[in-house]
């Protein structure tokens, strides 16, 4: 006890000193110049002392007003806050955003100084405030279930879901097409076919290496024709040439689907997906990729190849034409499955309707090559199936339990199939292959994206913080398989769709960037610079340069420029119209959203030492 407590000690001219401050106040004749016992509390305070937030007597009238001739009114019953419907709250939540949205893009549109002057006391004071907001705004746009549909200049729209990155309420996402360079006819067919084997089928296994062979000379049928053009237009993106056999195989596809719909049908189409899809031409790839699908279910080949191919009457087939069904399902099957992830649509071939045989009990001498190949598609096969249900507009509706079951049971499949791998998929250091490399790469990209979701739940429920160890942990190890593919076989060389898992771990390192942890910050930002490198070396692809631009915006918006290299981190042009092609300034973005967080980013408290899985490699950073 402070024996002081209570003792207010007197200035010589009668006043009372307040202490260490010296502040006074004079004594009235009534005070007692020591008081040691308080007021009691009042139940009720008159609406003068309330809104003055000065102590009430009680009284009526109390000492306060009657000092001040005041009028003192004291209001005994006070009306009940009014219950709000939590569907009105959410659809008020939805408009608020919407609004955001709006301003955002006038903001992008008339540039910052032609906005009206904002009074001063709009605007927030408090910096930790700022801080918090950008946390917030960076993990609401990261877990928001949002779809985009763009509204181009000509009337047409385009729809993208959110697992393919490019759905975040910025401002646009177009950038300047490049003038059509003039054909270059150096290079012969042979070596195109070359490009084709080496950088395209070697992943995606569309024909047959003996059929790859055969097309060196001119075909006689015109689905030979068709296959033929469709490869050396898929390959000439590598020279930035060929436009006339894409040209070409545009004219005949459609007669061709008409009158020849067999597999060197199908296997042109996927071809022809991956060429429009690499050129981010969505429209142009999603039609081939749907005519592609239905040619599959149209042939069968999405059953068991041997039960379908005993139906055709013609006399039964050899076990060489059974193999090329079988790899050409996958093949169709794979496209189908990164089309729809980077364009964040639906599957045009259900995964529930598939019952193909496995691609390795059709391989009668498998290659390390095809083993990559069948783990690709069973990886993809998994990754589909739990986003088909966790990206979709019934997800918000289910019970809390459901979508926590459904985490889980997405978490074990993609752990069992990690135990799983054989030794030809294990990264060691005497085997680095970078097919090997690009496998994990999409291993850890569907981690991300279907712990995404989730980190939206509650701040102390199990599934957030499990959701926020994932997005360190699988973030990290993608990064250190990027850097290893660059050293392995050049970021530059690497499959287009490899941009989806780079531009993936770039948003989730972008959001760790926003932490309030300094150790967690300084790491993120980091190996956030490492997947924008590799964006650099993989400029080559459209969507590698649009990629670019959406993490500058997104670091503006959540107010981490500084995570930005030096050379990206120069202020954002508002786009013009002397600028910016008409198609992309008219572009609007129409949201989705199936919930807002409030909650910053609070990295702390979550306990990094639980495993989400088994590491990639072992050795340190």
């Amino acid at each position: 006890m402070d024996p002081n407590l209570g003792f207010l000690p007197c200035t010589t001219d009668g006043e009372i000193n307040d202490g260490a401050f010296g502040l006074t106040r004079p004594i009235y004749p009534d005070q007692d110049p020591n008081p040691v016992e308080s007021r009691p509390r009042v139940a009720k305070a008159c609406e003068t002392c309330r809104r003055r937030k000065r102590k009430c007597d009680g009284s009526s009238p109390c000492s306060s007003c009657l000092k001040n001739n005041i009028e003192c009114v004291y209001v005994l019953e006070r009306p009940k806050r009014k219950q709000r419907d939590s569907e009105l709250v959410s659809n008020l939540e939805d408009q608020v955003l919407a609004l955001k949205d709006y301003v955002r893009k006038l903001e992008a549109t008339c540039g910052y100084a032609n906005l009206p002057d904002f009074a001063s006391s709009s605007l927030e004071d408090d910096a930790a405030h700022t801080v918090d907001d950008s946390q917030s705004s960076a993990i609401d746009d990261v877990s928001s279930m949002m779809w985009r549909m763009n509204i181009h200049g000509s009337g047409e729209t385009s729809f993208l879901g959110p697992s393919g990155s490019f759905c975040f309420p910025v401002s646009g996402h177009g950038i300047e097409t490049e003038a059509i360079r003039p054909e270059l006819e150096t290079k012969s067919v042979q070596a195109l076919l070359d490009l084709f084997r080496q950088q395209i089928n070697s992943v995606h296994h569309f024909v047959p290496p003996h059929v790859i062979e055969t097309l060196k000379e001119p075909q006689k049928t015109l689905d030979g024709e068709l296959l033929q053009v469709s490869v050396l237009a898929a390959a000439s993106l590598f020279v930035d040439s060929g436009q006339t056999y894409a040209d070409q195989a545009d004219a005949i596809v459609m007669r061709c689907c008409r009158t020849i719909p067999n597999v060197a049908t199908v296997q042109a189409l996927a071809i022809l997906t991956w060429r429009e899809l690499a050129l981010e031409n969505e429209n142009n790839a999603w039609l081939y990729n749907s005519m592609a699908a239905s040619l599959i279910v149209h042939l069968g080949l999405h059953v068991s190849s041997l039960e379908n191919v005993m139906q055709i009457p013609i006399g039964p087939p050899s076990d060489i034409d059974k193999s090329v069904r079988v790899q050409t399902f996958w093949s169709v099957f794979l496209m189908d499955r990164i089309s729809t992830s980077m364009l964040g649509r639906n599957c045009m071939i259900p995964w529930r309707r598939v019952r193909a045989t496995p691609y390795l009990e059709a391989c009668s001498n498998p290659t390390t090559e095809d083993t990559v190949f069948d783990a690709h598609c069973q990886m993809w096969f998994i990754h589909d199936r739990y986003m088909d249900k966790i990206y979709s507009f019934e997800f918000a509706e289910l019970e809390h339990f459901e979508r926590h079951q459904l985490l889980s049971e997405a978490r074990d499949h993609h752990m069992n199939f990690f135990r799983q791998m054989g030794r030809d998929l294990e990264l060691r250091r005497n085997n680095m292959n970078p097919q090997v490399i690009l496998l994990h790469m999409v291993y850890n990209m569907s981690l991300l994206l279907i712990h995404r979701p989730y980190l939206r739940e509650p701040k102390e429920s199990a599934a957030h913080q499990l959701s926020i160890r994932t997005n360190m942990t699988s973030a990290h190890a993608l990064v250190r398989l990027i850097r290893q593919y660059d050293k392995e076989a050049k970021m530059e060389n690497a499959p287009f769709f490899a941009i989806h898992c780079v531009l993936t771990a770039a948003v989730s390192l972008l959001l760790n960037a926003t932490s309030t942890n300094s150790t967690i910050r300084s790491q993120s930002v980091h190996r956030f610079r490492v997947c924008v490198d590799a964006l650099d070396k993989m400029k080559r692809w459209t969507r590698a340069r649009r990629g670019l631009l959406l993490l500058r915006e997104l670091a503006n918006r959540w107010k981490v420029v500084s995570a930005l290299p030096m050379r990206h981190s120069v202020p954002l042009i508002a786009p013009t119209k002397e600028t910016t092609p008409q198609a992309d300034t008219n572009d609007l973005d129409w949201g989705m959203l199936f919930a807002n967080l409030e909650e910053p980013l609070n990295l702390d408290t979550i306990d990094l030492s639980t495993p989400t899985g088994e590491w990639v490699f072992h050795e340190s950073d």
